[in-house]
């Protein structure tokens, strides 16, 4: 694992706080795939960069995004784990809802290659 693919990893959960889907797109290989296991906002595999833009435009469309915390990044070869927490309103009811997430990627020669998105919605312990 090169440092650089971990500040690639590192600058793209920024650029999504800030809404630089161009940044995104950029740092995706011409194969690359997102793999949505969550049902929110949909389940799916996105192939391409542009397919990947338009399913995060979405996503940036249905949620406010308020706070994104990652807890960590595991490194292992060609692979970057993200767990991470983040807050979001619904842009139809305005209702915060947190989520917890870990983010598998899959890099080679300096792109994203794949991601597999889980997580879920954080519940209130019992």
């Amino acid at each position: 694992m090169s440092d650089g693919n971990l500040e690639l990893v590192r600058r793209l959960y920024r650029a999504f706080g800030q809404e630089d889907l161009d940044t995104i797109a950029e740092a995706l290989s011409p194969d690359a795939e997102w793999h949505q296991i969550t049902p929110v906002p949909d389940r799916g595999t996105y192939r391409g960069p542009e397919a990947i833009r338009e399913f995060l435009s979405e996503l940036l469309q249905v949620f406010n995004f308020r706070d994104i915390d990652i807890i960590m990044y595991i490194e292992s070869g060609d692979h970057i784990t993200v767990v991470g927490r983040t807050e979001v309103r619904s842009g139809l009811t305005g209702v915060p809802t947190r989520f917890a997430f870990a983010h598998v990627v899959k890099l080679r020669d300096g792109k994203i290659v794949w991601v597999y998105d889980c997580g879920g919605q954080e519940r209130a312990p019992r």
